[in-house]
């Protein structure tokens, strides 16, 4: 089935999304910015940056310190941090700390829109919920700091059984996931791609019926949704494929290669999805495939040059895609079982070519640390401007590439 037009977001919305830069391939240069913890270390987690410059994640502040005794009854000094919703500001400056948005140590951030203005945690249910089942989610104002929408909304998710998971957030406060519910008294569950409007109840997303399951991963501007359903196969099992749910609720399953399992892990605000294919080869290994899909068009991205396809195996989220849907930005990995985590490489697509991060970003003016890659491209903005990281000392360090004209 060809997938119909994609929306068109007038020029000018365009150019008011982008806050009146250049696009992202016209940039010349990049400016660094590493981007601090509030403490000696950073765990590698999710960093979300906005149209601003912004980078958004769960950062450990300080708590306390003092002495304490350990499990052998030994006196040890000890220091205590709590993870809480963070922003980096979008300075240009090399060095930046970030500050607390939102004074609440149980809230993970999720995503952030595109211009910053929405974030969408999740958070337990009750106090002290950890897992899945206990857990939910909410819409965040970043100006006002307060929350604007329960993500539950219209769905019983204390129901036993139940949980809902969240992927992406657009500026008006839409999200996109899915919601999970036992269907039997086998424990057998069922999940299904859900979108929220702000404020109304979740709106369950169609599936047709030789379907088993779907998860909406992406929502853009128009509150266009990328993601996938799940097919029964005739042995038994099931594939996975791309999907769109336009914003009237029609679908659109997106055509790729036989074979594999495929998914639209991020929708640009022109419509163009970003798929991921995984197609596995034996010995535990998979090689990936990722293309653009617009108007019935697509389009392969190359590998970088010098490595052969499926040479690496190729991770993307909902953030990877652009705005413009011009630019790719994730993460590849040495497709071997016996790699080490230093085969880890972060990659970057723009005007129809894969490069290395590491190598791009120094031809724009980027001079990391002797021997230091880039293992980490978590999010890319209009402007090009990237959310990224690499490893030193055994420690990973957030940066910014700040697109400059």
């Amino acid at each position: 089935m060809q997938p119909h037009s994609f929306i068109t977001l007038p020029v000018i919305s365009l150019l008011l999304a982008a806050g009146l830069h250049a696009p992202a391939s016209a940039q010349s240069r990049y400016a660094l910015s590493t981007l601090k913890p509030p403490f000696l270390g950073m765990v590698e987690a999710n960093h979300f940056i906005d149209s601003q410059n912004r980078v958004f994640a769960s950062v450990a502040h300080f708590r306390s310190a003092g002495f304490a005794l350990d499990n052998n009854w030994r006196l040890i000094w000890q220091t205590n941090y709590d993870p809480y919703p963070s922003v980096w500001s979008g300075s240009s400056a090399t060095s930046l700390s970030p500050s607390k948005l939102l004074n609440n140590k149980t809230l993970n951030v999720v995503g952030v829109s595109r211009n910053g203005s929405k974030l969408l945690v999740d958070h337990p249910l009750v106090p002290g919920g950890a897992d899945a089942a206990t857990r939910t989610a909410s819409v965040y104002d970043t100006v006002s700091r307060q929350p604007l929408s329960y993500i539950v909304n219209g769905v019983n998710a204390s129901t036993l059984g139940t949980r809902v998971s969240v992927h992406s957030v657009n500026d008006q406060g839409w999200v996109a996931g899915a919601i999970t519910t036992t269907v039997d008294d086998m424990g057998r569950t069922m999940t299904r791609a859900a979108r929220w409007r702000l404020g109304q109840a979740a709106e369950i997303l169609q599936m047709p019926t030789d379907m088993v399951g779907s998860a909406a991963l992406s929502i853009n501007a128009s509150g266009d949704v990328a993601g996938e359903v799940q097919q029964a196969t005739t042995g038994g099992g099931t594939v996975t494929r791309a999907a769109v749910w336009r914003s009237d609720g029609a679908l659109v399953l997106l055509e790729t290669p036989p074979g594999g399992h495929a998914s639209g892990k991020s929708i640009a605000d022109n419509g163009k999805v970003l798929v991921v294919q995984t197609v596995q080869r034996g010995n535990g290994l998979a090689d990936t495939i990722l293309s653009l899909h617009a108007d019935g068009q697509v389009q392969v991205l190359p590998p970088v040059a010098g490595e052969a396809a499926g040479q690496y195996f190729h991770v993307v989220t909902h953030d990877s895609l652009s705005p413009d849907g011009d630019t790719v930005v994730g993460v590849r990995f040495l497709n071997d079982r016996s790699a080490s985590r230093g085969s880890q490489r972060a990659f970057i697509y723009q005007a129809g070519v894969t490069h290395d991060l590491s190598s791009h970003a120094s031809t724009k003016g980027v001079k990391l640390p002797s021997g230091a890659h880039l293992t980490a491209a978590m999010g890319v903005n209009a402007q090009g401007s990237v959310a990224a990281g690499y490893e030193a000392s055994g420690k990973f360090v957030a940066v910014r590439l700040t697109a400059v004209p």
